[in-house]
């Protein structure tokens, strides 16, 4: 049996007025008890408590929850071993101490002092740890500890009696005195109290926390926990209340763990220490640290470390009655409806018990109890979800998905994913469509626990237009047998791509270059989008040259109905190591009858030496390639009969600076390279003779 009591302080105000007697208030409560019906395993219950007064003075009441029966045992999250690093946060300076403080749920903010640099940061992040952000950042001195309740961060300045408050968005609105220093703090917004760590003493103080955020009276004092924490004196505390198995965290700084601590609240006596986590593993200073909790898990910083670390507890949080108010003051007349949630998000089926005690200064009506049972059951629980890019979750919109592409007579389809999210067995029975053109093949199934499968819903029409329909599934979800899902597609005529050719074939020679124009046109209704990419068949492998270079310009665009575009294909050959390569250029497109068009190019290589190479009709020098050159390059140069001949190359001031080659050369087509390491960049010109006769020249400039 767990008690929780909720007593700021009663209040009873009594008018006196001569010659009359005292107004007394009169308590009514509505309902007298609470059966929930039919509350389902992953699901939250939500009702309300009328509290009234008929009488002719002020009412005041205060709560006490007393939970009675619940099952042990829970089902999600499921939970790895205590200890487990869950995430980690780089908002840490190197050699600068840090210590994660108090968490704001509301905002979900995880509130961090940095004693160092005198400030304290507010980090933001996602359920389950991603895109963590620094959101605040406020000047608050030196602390080392702190704690989040009833909207507000309470940040004691290490070792003073002073406590600074700050709201959600940092701003300082006030500090309250505490009796003696302060070295650590923590609070239990379920139960209203207070804990101060003694920096005198090292007694843990608790304290009743108002409403507005002060101190009520002293409910206990905690002096027995060092043995429960290995004896070491520690600066920081934390108290996690949904932890009924042990509500105190403490610190011992030797070892770098934190020990979980069963306190018996009510004598506040320490009884035992269940587990204890190491969350400080790289020898980092722990001494002056604190840890804080999120509802989930630790958050630990320290000391020189760089990095703030989340780590699993090991727990599931036992809560799941809440009441939105713990006291009030109600005048004649006036009825209060107090918010009563139940919470079986993460529980399992079984008899749920709680009394709420409702305390209050009406004569012989001071303490009137409110019985409450749920009778939780599994429930299986219908999910189908979809693509977020096709409209999910507020409709399967097939132009969110394909754009504009939705054409006529062209399938569309869109995977949807039906699962099964409750505890119990599913039973699909059939998925419907209100419209013919939106159809799915399903049979019924059931599906089991947590197990999903995955149908396409398709798109089919013949005419263009809009189209809308519903999807309907029907299935045994205990919420609701029949999910509706609304559909949207939008059709238009399609694009038909042509191309003047599907095959070309070059015969080339080393240094040869080709261009041809390919047309590409449009012969359907809408615009044509397609982009293009060359492929080589060979699989030889080449140290730095290429048996051809191929371009195609441009390589992807646009395509208007009835406005064909030319493509220019660009050949250079190189070196010639095979007789034949084939290349294929492929063009993808949007058009949904051809989605991909392929061009075969083939080149066959013309060898320029031997008794087969074709004799050029005069003595010639062609281009160099590539020109401009980085460190080599090619020069080609035919001799229409045998001849002596020499390359040579010379700088911009006419001075010899290279021969490439010098000698007898048979007629036909030659290749030599000049390879121009180690001269500096620049223009050459490169002249050729043949027979003592200058025949050509020509300028290649060397790039670095």
């Amino acid at each position: 049996m767990v008690s929780c009591k909720f007593r700021p302080g009663l209040f009873s105000i009594l008018l006196v007025i001569p010659g009359f007697l005292f107004a007394q208030p009169n308590i009514t409560i509505d309902p007298a008890e609470i059966n929930v019906e039919f509350p389902v395993v992953g699901e939250r219950w939500q009702g309300a408590l009328n509290i009234g007064n008929e009488g002719d003075g002020v009412l005041d009441w205060t709560s006490e929850v007393e939970i009675i029966e619940a099952p042990d045992e829970v089902r999600a999250p499921v939970r790895d071993n205590p200890g487990d690093l869950i995430a980690v946060f780089n908002y840490n300076q190197e050699n600068r101490h840090c210590s994660p403080v108090g968490y704001d749920p509301t905002n979900g903010l995880m509130w961090i002092t940095q004693a160092a640099d005198q400030a304290t940061i507010a980090i933001g992040f996602e359920d389950d740890y991603s895109n963590a952000r620094l959101l605040r950042r406020i000047n608050t001195g030196v602390c080392y500890d702190g704690a989040f309740a009833r909207g507000l961060l309470f940040l004691p300045p290490f070792n003073t009696n002073v406590i600074n408050r700050y709201d959600s968005q940092g701003q300082n609105i006030g500090a309250i005195e505490a009796p003696f220093p302060v070295k650590g703090i923590a609070a239990d917004e379920l139960h209203d109290w207070l804990f101060l760590l003694n920096g005198e003493t090292t007694n843990i103080h608790v304290f009743t926390l108002t409403r507005d955020g002060n101190f009520g009276e002293e409910v206990g004092v905690i002096d027995n926990h060092l043995q429960y924490h290995d004896g070491n004196a520690s600066f920081g505390i934390e108290w996690v209340y949904q932890h009924q198995g042990g509500q105190l965290w403490m610190l011992a700084p030797p070892s770098g763990r934190i020990y979980q601590i069963a306190v018996d609240t009510r004598n506040w006596l320490c009884e035992s220490s269940p587990q204890n986590i190491l969350v400080f593993p790289g020898g980092e200073e722990s001494q002056m640290s604190a840890v804080a909790h999120d509802g989930d898990f630790f958050w630990a910083g320290g000391l020189p470390s760089r990095t703030i670390r989340v780590y699993d507890d090991g727990l599931t949080e036992n809560d799941w009655l809440y009441i939105d108010a713990r006291d009030g003051r109600i005048p004649s007349g006036i009825t209060d409806q107090i918010g009563i949630t139940l919470d079986f998000t993460d529980r399992i089926e079984g008899r749920y018990e709680a009394a709420i005690t409702i305390n209050s200064n009406a004569p012989g009506e001071e303490e009137v109890i409110v019985p409450l049972v749920a009778e939780v059951a599994f429930a299986s629980y219908l999910e189908v979800v979809w693509s977020e890019d096709a409209g999910f979750p507020d409709l399967i919109d097939f132009n969110d998905m394909f754009g504009p592409d939705i054409y006529v007579n062209f399938t569309r389809e869109v995977p949807l994913t039906v699962r099964n999210a409750g505890w119990s067995d599913l039973v699909v029975e059939s998925i419907e469509s209100s419209d013919e053109h939106f159809t799915i093949a399903f049979n019924p199934m059931i599906l089991h626990s947590q197990e999903d499968t995955v149908v396409n819903v398709s798109f089919l029409c013949d005419e263009i237009g809009l189209y809308v329909g519903d999807l309907t599934v029907i299935s045994d979800d205990s919420l609701h047998e029949e999910l509706v899902i609304h559909m949207r597609a939008e059709s238009i005529l399609p694009p038909i791509i042509a191309l003047s050719v599907d095959e070309i074939e070059f015969e080339m020679r080393e240094g040869d270059a080709e261009e041809l124009q390919i047309e590409l046109s449009n012969d359907g209704a809408s615009t044509l989008r397609w982009i293009g990419s060359i492929t080589r068949d060979s699989t030889v492998v080449r140290d730095g040259s290429d048996f051809a270079n191929l371009t195609l310009d441009p390589m992807a665009g646009e395509v208007a109905p009835g406005a064909p575009v030319n493509l220019t294909l660009m050949v250079q050959m190189g070196v010639i190591d095979s007789l034949q390569e084939v290349y294929r250029i492929t063009i993808l497109s949007n058009d949904p009858a051809t989605p991909s068009f392929e061009i075969v190019v083939t080149i066959t290589a013309l060898s320029i030496e031997g008794e087969a190479a074709l004799l050029p009709s005069t003595t010639e020098l062609q281009a160099a390639f590539p020109n401009p050159f980085n460190s080599s390059t090619t020069i080609v140069f035919g001799l229409d009969k045998s001849a002596p001949t020499r390359i040579a190359v010379f700088g911009v001031d006419g001075r010899l600076v290279d021969e490439v080659v010098s000698g007898d050369f048979s007629a036909g087509y030659h290749t030599v390279i000049w390879n121009a390491e180690g001269f500096p960049a620049g223009s050459y010109l490169v002249k050729m003779e043949a027979r003592g006769v200058e025949i050509q020249q020509q300028w290649v400039r060397l790039v670095k």
